[in-house]
């Protein structure tokens, strides 16, 4: 690992990038690694990062209310492809959002026939997207009147309730569909909070202590808080770099909730780089601590139709859209979806084997899992904008030297 430490310190020193934390296991033993890198901040915080510095998630917080979802299927709480409206009856009835008439402006909107599943919920294929940045979405909102729900304070069927985009399970789109997941999760365990089943089913067991949705009520865990740098040069239409190489920076921004009004499942959480390693590692086992063998399988089987898959791939195409959902790997890696994560359908350069699972946050916090060779590992940061050039490839490096470890 000499190497790739002695890149990110120079990043680090160069400014190109902020302080991180990386990790890896395998189950062989061959790896258990874990390095801090950089300082806090380059000048308002200079402390040194530490292993269990933490950070916020963002979109990295998915993985883990996957499982929690999929622990409630195991304990036949509800199942993959039931009607979710015996959970979630707000979706009783819901509608299409077509388009807009031009001379009204009204949205034009038609029934929707078929019924959304927690497969679809999982793999963003039930037709909720996420009303920031989707176009249809921010006009219906707009049309509504009111600011999206990833600006306001709320709960999730207040704040995550639109439209859908299409009928479910006939295309992609990413958007709130694990949140309501979670929400899923809650009404089925005695509508505990999904911050109390967490704690319950996925921190105690596994010894986690730096996770959470509430930094308001875990002090220890805000003062470890790395805040956000950004990449300077601003930010195009798509919120990627406008320059992938300018300088790292301190930035003055605060996007995760403090304090916390509602559990989003799938962006609200912070947590150490260290604790988030043990959920990795555990499915990475495969040994029923969190969830059976047979429900890990299918959550690294393609669960997209063809319609969705090519949907997909046809939105990576879209120029910038690629580097934000490469997660380390070469632009361009043939993609599909399993039960809550990116899923690759062929050995990468990097050295991913068919079948694993990756995905990633906004502030550029990263994950893979490869069940077949054994490995996962993680390469945490607070740096916007998302989709980070810089980082991503220094994930990729990572990641081969993981698998340049495991193949020596």
């Amino acid at each position: 690992m000499d190497a790739i430490e002695h890149a990110l310190e120079t990043a680090f020193a160069n400014h190109d990038l902020p302080g991180l934390v990386l990790t890896a296991w395998d189950r062989t033993g061959k790896i258990n690694y874990s390095k801090a890198i950089g300082n806090y901040s380059y000048e308002s915080d200079t402390r040194p990062i530490e292993l269990n510095s933490t950070f916020f998630l963002a979109s990295t917080s998915k993985l883990v209310t996957a499982i929690a979802a999929l622990q409630s299927v195991e304990r036949g709480h509800f199942t993959l492809d039931e009607d979710v409206t015996r959970i979630l009856p707000e979706f009783k009835g819901i509608e299409i959002l077509t388009g807009f008439d031009e001379e009204s402006g009204e949205p034009n909107l038609i029934p929707s026939t078929t019924h959304i599943t927690l497969r679809h919920l999982l793999t963003h294929s039930s037709g909720i997207g996420y009303d920031h940045f989707t176009p249809l979405l921010v006009q219906y909102r707009k049309w509504q009147n009111v600011s999206n729900g990833f600006d306001r304070p709320g709960k999730i069927p207040d704040n995550y309730f639109y439209p859908l985009l299409f009928e479910p399970g006939t295309s992609y789109t990413y958007g709130s569909g694990i949140d309501w997941a979670g929400v899923m999760v809650q009404r089925v365990n005695g509508n505990v909070s999904l911050e109390e089943y967490l704690q319950k089913n996925i921190w105690t067991p596994l010894g986690i202590k730096n996770m959470t949705f509430h930094l308001e009520q875990q002090e220890k865990i805000r003062s470890k808080i790395v805040p956000i740098s950004v990449r300077s040069g601003g930010q195009n239409e798509l919120g990627l770099a406008n320059d992938p190489h300018g300088k790292v920076t301190d930035a003055d921004l605060k996007w995760f909730p403090d304090p916390v009004e509602e559990e989003y499942g799938g962006a609200g959480l912070i947590s150490s780089a260290i604790d988030y390693q043990k959920v990795l590692s555990r499915i990475t086992a495969n040994d029923g601590k969190l969830l059976q063998p047979l429900i890990v399988l299918e959550m690294i089987k393609p669960q997209l139709s063809p319609e969705p898959r090519q949907a997909f791939m046809d939105l990576r195409k879209i120029p910038g859209v690629a580097q934000f959902t490469a997660q380390g790997q070469v632009v361009g890696a043939e993609l599909d979806y399993g039960l809550g994560s990116c899923l690759n359908l062929e050995a990468t350069p990097e050295g991913r084997h068919k079948g694993t699972i990756s995905w990633s946050g906004l502030p550029n916090t990263f994950w893979w899992i490869d069940l077949d060779a054994g490995v996962s590992g993680t390469l945490f940061m607070a740096l916007f904008p998302m989709g980070d050039v810089v980082a991503n490839n220094m994930f990729n490096r990572f990641q081969r030297a993981c698998y340049d470890i495991l193949e020596s």
